[in-house]
């Protein structure tokens, strides 16, 4: 294992810490937070080299900023995040890594995609419009997009723990280039020493859960699972409805998906308690 090489713009001035352009679209190569302090993200252009998101709440990256840090101090965590542009839609995910801090094994802890009911009255949609984040009185993991009864742009707080590595990827649905703030709150501190996420070696890889045939018109097979192991699965299409459900094993790891239409889909993976996702293509 080789831990991946970091970067960070992290200019200090007062109690603000501003990037003047977004500079970590992956999360390989985040943002990394050393302590509590606002940033502010002048400008994001473009998406990611990699596709994080496959199988969360926002499925598709637009101009995404990636961030990441280690707790030093337990507690609660909270954060607003409010959009430079009151008009933009801010969207996010928040993953607590794994002991290996692989982003290929990030474990997602909350998703809000809330955002614009298109074509109905602003007035229905403005609840879900503006800053957004986690606070401590909503009850609510994930949102999704639209912005249905009840719902509003904010999710329940994290309760952390000393030790543990987490990312934050924030998206411009609007993607108008213009960028946000991001101030925390709660009870946790950062490490000022965090570790760095670590970039697997091609003999690791190898060793790790894949599928096949990508694209595909029949079958398609899981590789990675170990003997006698047990592994839920979840498929949902392009709008993150779910299409089928069900468990692998050992000697049974082959899916039939020719009943499938022509389309994108993401298969969910649990092993050990860690989510993989992967997208694939039915012909």
């Amino acid at each position: 294992m080789k831990p991946f090489q970091f970067f960070s713009i992290l200019i200090s001035l007062v109690a603000t810490t501003t990037a003047t352009a977004q500079t970590h679209p992956d999360c390989d190569n985040p943002m990394l937070l050393t302590n509590m302090d606002p940033v502010t993200i002048d400008s994001v252009v473009g998406e990611g080299v990699e596709d994080d998101l496959s199988g969360t709440c926002i499925a598709q990256e637009f101009s995404p900023t990636w961030f990441s840090w280690q707790i030093a101090q337990p507690g609660t965590l909270t954060f607003v995040l409010t959009p430079l542009d009151t008009f933009d839609d801010l969207d996010f995910a928040v993953f607590r890594f794994n002991d290996n801090v692989l982003c290929q094994e990030k474990i997602l802890k909350r998703c809000m995609a809330a955002g614009e009911n298109v074509g109905a009255p602003w007035s229905e949609s403005l609840p879900c419009l503006g800053p957004t984040g986690l606070n401590l009185t909503e009850t609510d993991f994930e949102e999704n997009p639209g912005c249905s009864n009840g719902n509003n742009n904010f999710l329940k707080f994290l309760q952390c723990q000393a030790g543990e590595n987490y990312a934050l990827v924030v998206n411009n649905f609007t993607s108008s280039g213009q960028g946000f703030t991001l101030e925390w709150g709660g009870t946790a501190t950062f490490s000022s020493n965090p570790a760095g996420i670590n970039s697997p070696t091609r003999e690791e890889l190898g060793q790790q859960l894949s599928i096949g045939p990508n694209p595909t018109s029949h079958r398609l097979q899981v590789f990675g699972l170990e003997s006698g192991k047990v592994m839920p699965y979840r498929i949902v299409d392009n709008l993150g409805r779910l299409v089928r459900s069900g468990q692998l094993q050992t000697d049974n790891r082959s899916l039939d998906v020719s009943m499938l239409v022509s389309g994108v889909y993401f298969m969910n993976l649990v092993r050990d308690d860690i989510q993989h996702v992967f997208k694939f293509v039915v012909e």
